[in-house]
Formats: structure tokens, C-alpha cells, sequence
């Protein structure tokens, strides 16, 4: 058993390990908590947490495939492989979902007049994972596959060299252009929060430091998302062609799914770190939620505009 097998094995293995118990903690979060259950914007970062935990399971099974030096059949490899790229895709056009949803918040409007928030972008979020699903079928079930290389330690798509050439194709004309338009989104949100913070000095309610807080935080993954996918598409022009660059990429790829959105999640949300720490250490949460409304759920409380509390 070579020992880089052993150290990269263990890398993956160990941050999967490490981060899918406390992420799922935060998705116990959303779903134990009916405020949270009421907003949008929450139950899609609960659809984005699954896919994520989908892809921190197969990343543990790379880590100990490298370990092991084994793929533990064809077949496993196919599915869970299969699996991660397909989430992958479902979880950049979530992003994208996010943004809307974003954008629809601090806007101030609704682009679907006759559904509600929750059952609108639900509904895009189950497009998402069907999306996803779509590629999953061709990934598991064609003559191209995911396949995991013990070589290389990363996963690619190998098989029918035509299929090959029609899924990738396909996968970066499809993810590509959702980041482009998200990231006009986030241009064009960003231009929304100036004109209101300038034309409403005196209400500072107008645009809410929750609702900023919570634009930051969706732009950082669309940030951090944008570049794995670059590095991995087109790295080999910028990046140093050593053995150790994918794996670094996959790395970040791994602390993308387990790390950054927890991360922001606690950092940036007083009332989910109190209640995190809370389920963490076993403690009493019957105190966590003793402070004002704004606190509490982080919703807007100004009557002078309702809609944001369809966050």
C-alpha cells in the first residue's frame, strides 16, 4: 500500500467524516424549526445541504477506495460516482435558484404571482434535483460513467468516447451559462440594495442587515463554486501541472460540500450557531430563542413591507 494512497485516502475520508454529521446538524436545524420551515429561501439551503451531504457520502467512499486501493466493484463505482457529478449539476442550479430568490426578496416582487414563495421554490428546487437526475440515468446506466482514478485520486468520465463528448458538452453548456446568469443576478441585486439604501436613508428596515447578510452568503458559494469549476475545466492554462493540483481541487471541492455553506450558515446567523452549539454539546435549547423577533428567525419585522417576510 503506497503511503500517498494512504494520506490522500485519509484527507478525503477524514474531512467527509468530519463535516456530514455537523452539516447535517444544520439541516436538522432547518427542518426542526417551523420558522425556518416557513421561509423560502431556508427550505432551498435545506435542498442545497442535501445535495451536498449526497456528494460528502461519496467522497468518503473515494477516500477509502484510495486507501484500500480498490473501487469495490463496477457497479459502486458507477452509482455513487454517478451520483457526485450529478448532484454537482443539481446543486449549481440551485445556486442559481438561490439568486432568483434573492432577488425577488430585496426587489420586493414576486415572479410568480399565484404561487407562494415556499411552494414556488420548492417546486424549482425539485426541477434542480431532477435536472441532476437526468444526468445520473446517463452516468449509471450508458457506456460512459463516472469512474474514480486510484492513479489520480479524482473522478472523470470515461467510456464511449462519443457519449463521453456529448455528456460534457452537455454538463458545461448547461452549468456554465447558470453561473453567467447568476452572477447578472447578483449584479443587478447588488445595484437593487444601493438604490434602496440611497433613496431611503431614514428606513434602515428597507433593505434588513439579515436580508444583506444572507445575499453575502449565497455570492460567496456562487463565488467559491464558480472557481472549482474553472480550475477544474480550464486549470491546466493557469495552474501548475503537478500530480498534486487535482487533488488539491478535489479537496476544495470537498470542503465546498462539508465546510463553506455550514460555515457561513454559523458565522453569519447568530440564532443557528446558538442552537448548533446547543445540539452539539448536549445542551438545553429551551433558552436559544429568547431574544427579539429579529433574532429569533432573522425576518424582517417592519410592517411597511410584508413581502420580506417571504424570505
Amino acid at each position: 500500500m503506497c503511503a500517498t494512497n494512504v494520506l490522500i485516502g485519509c484527507l478525503y475520508a477524514s474531512i467527509s467524516a468530519l463535516c456530514l454529521p455537523l452539516y447535517m446538524v444544520i439541516i436538522y436545524i432547518f427542518l426542526s424549526t417551523q420558522s425556518y420551515r416557513k421561509l423560502a429561501s431556508y427550505q432551498l439551503m435545506t435542498h442545497l445541504g442535501a445535495v451536498d451531504c449526497l456528494q460528502l457520502v461519496v467522497h468518503f467512499y473515494s477516500g477509502i477506495a484510495a486507501i484500500c486501493g480498490t473501487n469495490f466493484g463496477d457497479v459502486l463505482e458507477d452509482i455513487l460516482g454517478g451520483l457526485a457529478n450529478a448532484a454537482w449539476i443539481a446543486m449549481i442550479m440551485m445556486v442559481l435558484t438561490l439568486a432568483v430568490n434573492r432577488l425577488e426578496v430585496v426587489g420586493g416582487v414576486k415572479f410568480v404571482p399565484f404561487l407562494s414563495p415556499t411552494k414556488l421554490y420548492n417546486l424549482l428546487a425539485c426541477l434542480c434535483w431532477a435536472f441532476g437526475g437526468v444526468f445520473f440515468n446517463f452516468y449509471a446506466l450508458s457506456k460512459a460513467g463516472m469512474k474514480y482514478s486510484m492513479e489520480n485520486f479524482y473522478w472523470s468520465l470515461e467510456g464511449d468516447e462519443t457519449l463521453v463528448d456529448t455528456l460534457s458538452n452537455a454538463e458545461t453548456f448547461s452549468t456554465i451559462p447558470a453561473l453567467v446568469v447568476t452572477f447578472f443576478i447578483y449584479v443587478l441585486i447588488a445595484g437593487v440594495i444601493l438604490v434602496k439604501k440611497k433613496s431611503f436613508v431614514k428606513d434602515k428596515k428597507v433593505v434588513s442587515s439579515h436580508e444583506v447578510r444572507l445575499v453575502v452568503q449565497a455570492f460567496v458559494i456562487f463565488v467559491y463554486t464558480s472557481v472549482v469549476i474553472c480550475c477544474w475545466h480550464w486549470g491546466d492554462r493557469f495552474l501548475p501541472h503537478s500530480f498534486w493540483t487535482p487533488i488539491v481541487i478535489n479537496t476544495l471541492w470537498i470542503l465546498e460540500n462539508g465546510a463553506l455553506t455550514p460555515a457561513l450558515y454559523l458565522v453569519m446567523n447568530v440564532a443557528i450557531r446558538r442552537r448548533f452549539i446547543a445540539i452539539v454539546l448536549c445542551r438545553k435549547e429551551s433558552h436559544l430563542f429568547s431574544r427579539s423577533k429579529s433574532t429569533k428567525v432573522g425576518v424582517v419585522t417592519a410592517s411597511a413591507n410584508p413581502s420580506r417576510t417571504h424570505i
